[in-house]
């Protein structure tokens, strides 16, 4: 992933797009109205003139615009890949180099990036303002905080109890993830056979995935950081006060959007 010092996300993504996008040469637009105008009895009616090379002007851009969509690649280009601050949510399976076990480090908390602490203590340290669920939620079982002097990352976990989800294969009912604008760390969703869709979170944009899917914590250069591959539960992704957060646990959308909208 190219490092947002030298380009953007946004640069790379329009680039690509103008490779795929076939635009017909441009006509010569101001010779065709000079010539409509000169014909006999143009003088006569020049408003009917204006706009039947409006009109003109309007097809063509009408045609530009049914490329695009008629284009798989500019459609791929343009729809496939859902982005949310720090997260980039991908149809289809991970890739197979990105899962290769030679860029598998350790898992975060034990031997890279970050480690445990408390909850006062990351929200201290922390370069940003650390959200925390209201009941049933409430104050984590584990807190992961980025190493450094100014953590950018903290994530909150839950184990199963009273008005919690069941507990997934790695013993967490819940793990909130907030990521800072200038985090160092990027999370890859590969969506596999569950589904996304755009929702909103508190009036802000957001991403609710219905199901299990890969997860990938990489850096901006584009190397697996922190984690390797795992399979992620539903999962609500949205931004709040330059800040990404990611819900994951098994809970639907209206307990997901209740659990997201009263976090202070």
């Amino acid at each position: 992933m190219p490092d947002p010092a030298s380009t953007s996300p946004v640069d790379s993504e329009l680039r690509e797009l103008g490779r795929w996008l076939e635009v017909p040469p441009e006509p010569d637009m101001a010779g065709a109205v000079r010539a409509r105008l000169q014909t006999p009895g143009s003088t006569a009616r020049p408003h009917r003139r204006l706009w039947q090379a409006a009109a003109v002007l309007i097809a063509f851009v009408t045609v530009a615009a049914g490329i695009v969509v008629a284009s798989p690649q500019v459609r791929a280009a343009l729809l496939d890949v859902l982005r949310v601050g720090s997260v980039e949510v991908h149809p289809g399976p991970a890739p197979t180099a990105t899962l290769s076990p030679a860029r598998s480090p350790a898992l975060p908390g034990r031997a890279g990036g970050v480690h445990t602490t408390t909850l006062s203590a990351a929200a201290q340290s922390a370069d940003f303002h650390v959200f925390v669920p209201a009941a049933p939620l409430q104050r984590p079982d584990e807190v992961l905080v980025e190493n450094g002097p100014r953590p950018t990352y903290v994530a909150l976990r839950y184990r199963a109890g009273p008005g919690r989800p069941p507990a997934s294969t790695g013993g967490l009912a819940v793990q909130v993830d907030e990521i800072a604008g200038d985090s160092s760390r990027f999370f890859e969703k590969y969506l596999g056979g569950a589904a996304a869709r755009r929702v909103q979170v508190g009036g802000a944009p957001g991403v609710w995935i219905d199901g299990p899917h890969e997860l990938l914590v990489v850096d901006r250069a584009g190397e697996v950081r922190v984690e390797p591959p795992r399979l992620a539960t539903k999962t609500l992704v949205w931004q709040r006060d330059g800040v990404t957060l990611r819900l994951e646990g098994d809970l639907t959308l209206p307990e997901a959007l209740a659990v997201a909208t009263g976090m202070r």
